[in-house]
């Protein structure tokens, strides 16, 4: 049986471990030959992080970017790719604005969070439009492995406080789950003095916050499921001297849901659903909506050699709100086929899948992986895979305006990756590296007045990770070492850096878990040309849990122990030396 191991803070899931977003099915991690990593609730709650973004810039593979404090636009690189080459999924369900071409990560609460999946290399082969980077698919709780209440409370620095709770139960066939939250913060100055827009004022964040499962199965073979996901998120900006600029974000999503095994080995999941992404700008009363009706088949056939994967997806995607475009809605019909065996030392993944899209036609992508086990502790990983990313209703359609109009005749960016990666593992002792090359072209930029498909990206890179545990301590660090850059001209691609990594020390003592964290970067640029530079910085965060009872936890952190001032993005600040504390509530 082929292993897999792959180590790092936060992000090191056992052999056992099951997977989703690799292969879009329930799949052991010994069984996959993909750059995965797998986050437990456990490890979200026990990082201490403020907001899903801030936990997100520990993890391998991934840079962040925030444009201020709690609940500011943020966004994340995988592999050095752009932010918006990112597909982030919500229970299986895409939730970007159509408009923007990005995912409002800010606003789902950690303390929704039941377990997070990273893939890291090209995925359209599997989900369609914008996988160039890799995809980060978001698990909410689903109260599926516990009964009765729980409950998290917690404040700190900034006046910053958390309250979520839940409750669920099973009666007879029927299963429910309810979870309800509030994160708020008083914040601090978004931007520095000199910035465009600044206003000298804290700039504070509240975001109200609910889930909803229902479940009942009719046999052992068929199973409808009701989920509803809400963030209601209120952000204060700056963005004029004279105007408390405060803007209001919804997400949103509700999921029906059918799962049928028909016969042994044929599993068959229908999914219709509907997101939403509703942001207003009440200083100026600016709206944008994007809606998009989703309906997936998907079906697993459990072969005599290997597992088949056929899937059917319809997706709709329309925008409305203050700005009117000249066209404002289209369809994605797209089918998919992948066949998966592993037999002795080897292991193969092919994804082969075509998206008709309304506006651009045909596009059909594939992804091939493969992996062989060298010996009883070394492993050998191979991977190809193209991806390609549809330009944004605001890229198309913006109406003319000072300095900026959309361009109908922009094309999808394409993307083409390759990898290779070695692994070693002895006992609790591991060991991997992973080289990659990606090339994006028709790359969508900027040129005075509009976008235009103007440039090829050239990243290459090595990511580098290892755990071992010594003495009752455990050590996880990872290491990327990456060239983002315009093929065109050889400048760095905005707001990355070519080395960023992470260290993570801790260890249990009695009633105490203690954890210490490092996560570094190198010189980055706030522009494509390279004139503004984004300084180095290494943070240093603190932790420690005191187990009460058997039912109740407390824990406080403090991060940016050393209060180190750095940028993610020009002109804005980031958190000075901040703690929380926090107390968590959970029946066994």
């Amino acid at each position: 049986m082929l292993w897999h191991a792959c180590a790092a803070a936060a992000d090191s899931p056992l052999l056992d471990d099951i997977v989703v977003t690799a292969s879009r099915v329930p799949t052991s991690m010994s069984e996959l030959a993909s750059d995965v990593g797998v986050i437990r609730a456990e490890a979200v709650r026990a990082a201490g992080a403020r907001s899903l973004t801030e936990f997100l810039q520990g993890q391998p593979g991934i840079e962040i970017t925030a444009q201020g404090g709690l609940g500011s636009q943020s966004g994340l690189f995988i592999r050095g790719a752009n932010s918006n080459h990112t597909l982030v999924l919500l229970d299986g369900l895409r939730v970007n604005s159509a408009s923007a071409g990005l995912t409002a990560l800010e606003h789902i609460p950690l303390g929704q969070i039941e377990r997070i999946e990273i893939l890291r290399g090209p995925a359209s082969s599997l989900y369609g439009a914008d996988a160039i980077g890799g995809v980060v698919q978001i698990f909410t709780r689903s109260g599926s492995s516990r009964t009765g209440p729980w409950l998290e409370a917690g404040a700190g620095s900034f006046g910053a406080y958390s309250l979520t709770g839940g409750y669920a139960r099973g009666v007879g066939d029927t299963r429910f789950a309810l979870f309800l939250g509030r994160t708020a913060s008083d914040g601090f100055d978004a931007t520095r003095p000199g910035t465009w827009g600044h206003e000298p004022d804290d700039d504070g964040y509240r975001n109200n916050h609910s889930s909803l499962r229902l479940e009942h199965a009719f046999t052992r073979e068929h199973r409808l499921e009701l989920h509803g996901f809400l963030a209601d998120a209120r952000t204060e900006f700056d963005s004029s001297p004279s105007i408390d600029a405060t803007q209001k974000q919804r997400l949103s999503t509700q999921a029906l849901t059918s799962r049928n095994r028909f016969r042994p080995g044929w599993e068959s999941t229908l999914r219709l659903a509907q997101s939403r992404d509703r942001l207003r700008d009440l200083s100026n009363d600016t709206r944008f909506e994007t809606r998009q009706d989703q309906l997936q088949w998907q079906n697993d056939l459990r072969l005599t050699v290997g597992d088949l994967l056929l899937a059917l997806e319809r997706t709709e995607q329309e925008v409305s709100g203050s700005t009117a475009y000249t066209v404002d809605q289209r369809d994605v019909d797209a089918a998919l086929v992948g066949y998966r065996v592993s037999l002795g030392d080897h292991a193969w993944q092919l994804n082969l899948r075509h998206d008709d899209d309304s506006q651009f036609g045909g596009h059909a992508t594939g992804s091939f992986t493969y992996a062989y086990l060298l010996g009883p502790e070394w492993r050998l990983n191979l991977g190809y895979g193209t991806a390609f990313k549809a330009p944004t209703f605001n890229d198309l359609y913006w109406p003319v305006s000072p300095g900026y109009q959309g361009n109908p005749n922009l094309d999808p960016e394409r993307s083409r990756q390759g990898e290779i990666g070695l692994r070693w593992q002895r006992g609790e002792h591991a060991l991997s590296a992973h080289y990659f090359q990606n090339r994006v072209d028709d790359l969508i930029a900027y040129v005075f007045p509009t976008m235009q498909n103007v440039r090829e990206a050239r990243i290459e890179g090595l990511s580098l990770r290892g755990e071992t545990r010594m003495g009752g301590w455990r050590l996880a660090a990872s290491l990327d070492l990456q060239s983002p850059e315009d093929a065109d001209t050889g400048k760095r691609l905005p707001r990355r850096a070519r080395e960023h990594g992470s260290l993570t020390i801790s260890r249990a003592l009695g009633a105490w878990d203690l954890r210490a964290e490092l996560i570094a970067a190198g010189t980055r640029y706030d522009d494509l040309d390279n004139t503004r530079r984004l300084d180095a910085y290494a943070l240093v965060n603190l932790g420690a849990d005191y187990r009460l009872g058997e039912d109740l936890r407390l824990s406080a952190r403090l991060n940016n122990a050393f209060d180190e001032q750095y940028e993610l993005a020009g002109g804005y600040n980031t958190p000075d030396r901040n703690f929380f504390i926090g107390l968590q509530y959970q029946p066994h």
